[in-house]
């Protein structure tokens, strides 16, 4: 029998002790059901213990539904606003856009509180690609020219070995040198385990969205012959 196919998002945490951001579920859309899963292993730091969402208080449960859950369906884009189709356009999409899509490119981001999907890491033969939201750019990106990172720009990522916070922070810099931000870190860790070889391009930058959702970039690369085939959701979820 074959398996049903499904698409993955994972569902973010950023601790608001130390600005990390932590996969701390997996949301999956199968053919004609949802799923939510938490993390195997969910994070604690000496100042916050991660709580599990209202809408889902059973960290040991597999939740199921036939239509996105309502509490993540509350989290899109209002399709009302006037500038719903400048928004869409600048990620490709067009109406009739999906519920399930408008979440991949939205990330699902409130300001009332620190939660967002993300868009799992995986691999297809050699190559490896994703969508991401570039980390820390109103330290950094903010004070750069805008010109240096503009639609279709190329950005050049690698791993940053001398960050005192993170061995595996990989840096997302323009081609003139300036650095923009940080892949985030629940994406670099593997990076780093891959030793991929890899590089950027800008898909949309909008500072009206704010700092998590300013500068979104798409990251492409290949990968050695000893990399070994895995997804993020497989590393946190499965």
């Amino acid at each position: 029998m074959t398996a049903q196919a499904c698409e993955d998002l994972l569902f973010i945490w950023t601790d608001p002790a130390n600005r990390r951001r932590n996969v701390v579920g997996c949301l999956q859309k199968w053919p004609a059901r949802y799923t939510f899963r938490y993390a195997k292993s969910l994070p604690s730091t000496a100042g916050t213990k991660f709580w599990a969402f209202p809408a889902f208080p059973d960290i040991t449960r597999v939740y199921e539904s036939q239509e996105l859950f309502p509490a993540f369906a509350r989290r899109l884009p209002d399709s009302s606003r006037t500038d719903f189709g400048k928004f869409l356009s600048a990620f490709g999409l067009k109406p009739p856009v999906s519920s399930w899509d408008l979440l991949k490119v939205s990330g699902g981001r409130l300001a009332t509180d620190t939660f967002e999907f993300a868009i799992p890491l995986q691999r297809n033969d050699d190559q490896i690609a994703f969508d991401f939201y570039v980390a820390g750019w109103q330290y950094h990106g903010a004070h750069v020219d805008p010109q240096e990172y503009a639609e279709s720009a190329r950005l050049n990522i690698a791993p940053e070995v001398s960050n005192p916070h993170d061995p595996h922070a990989f840096s997302v810099m323009t081609t003139q040198g300036h650095k923009l931000g940080y892949v985030p870190a629940f994406y670099a860790e593997t990076l780093a385990r891959l030793h991929a070889s890899v590089e950027g391009r800008v898909v949309t930058f909008n500072p009206e969205a704010g700092p998590r959702g300013a500068l979104f970039v798409r990251l492409t690369g290949k990968l050695p012959p000893s990399a070994h085939a895995e997804t993020l959701v497989d590393c946190f979820c499965k």
